[in-house]
């Protein structure tokens, strides 16, 4: 593990980093990382005989209600454009939140998924997992997909009827909220069909009824 700066030395400007600073009030490692132009970022930590639990926790910050990962990362499975933590234990990749249900909670089922409730796929704390379908994982959005042109989740431009469209696609079936000049009301109207369609949209229970 990093050992804390405990000298009167001064420390590395950088936070959370308590390495001793050498350069331009920096500790090497971050001084090597400014070099490179890259963003400044929390130091590894090498944590030798640590359980897995240990190094989950080692690994990740209290950021509000949200336990998030700051190691390793790759592109989530979603392909959201966000990501997901990474750890290797005994040889095996794990996504670090499926590890932390894994441990924290029990085995995984084989053809479910672990959903984040809280919609922030770096979070690994346990209260915020659930076990999830593909179909239901997929209802529990924060928003459009990266590839929406109205960037709002079940509105589309109807360019026939030169009007905004809200729709839900549920169980291989498209479903019409209406038609509106409005983007906002079809949004609303999006967002009142997926709550009588879906069972795990839990952002559009976050937004009152018009």
């Amino acid at each position: 593990m990093t050992e804390s700066n405990t000298s009167n030395k001064p420390e590395c400007s950088f936070d959370p980093c308590s390495k001793e600073a050498k350069e331009v009030g920096l500790c090497p490692a971050h001084r090597r990382q400014q070099r490179a132009g890259k963003p400044l970022k929390k130091l590894r930590i090498y944590l030798k005989n640590a359980t897995p639990l240990e190094r989950l926790a080692a690994h990740s910050e209290e950021q509000g209600e949200c336990r998030v990962w700051t190691g390793s990362t790759v592109p989530h499975p979603s392909r959201s454009g966000k990501d997901a933590g990474q750890i290797r234990v005994d040889g095996k990749l794990w996504l670090a939140h499926r590890l932390s249900y894994t441990l924290n909670i029990g085995p995984i089922p084989e053809g479910l998924q672990v959903d984040h409730k809280c919609r922030n796929p770096p979070c690994i704390n346990p209260n915020h997992l659930q076990l999830a379908t593909n179909k239901v994982n997929n209802e529990n959005l924060s928003g459009a997909r990266i590839n929406s042109k109205t960037g709002i989740r079940g509105v589309t431009w109807f360019k026939p009827m030169k009007k905004y469209r809200a729709t839900v696609g549920h169980n291989g079936k498209q479903y019409i909220g209406g038609y509106f000049d409005d983007i906002k009301e079809a949004e609303q109207a999006a967002i009142a069909l997926r709550k009588k369609l879906f069972t795990n949209s839990l952002k559009d229970y976050e937004v009152k009824d018009a």
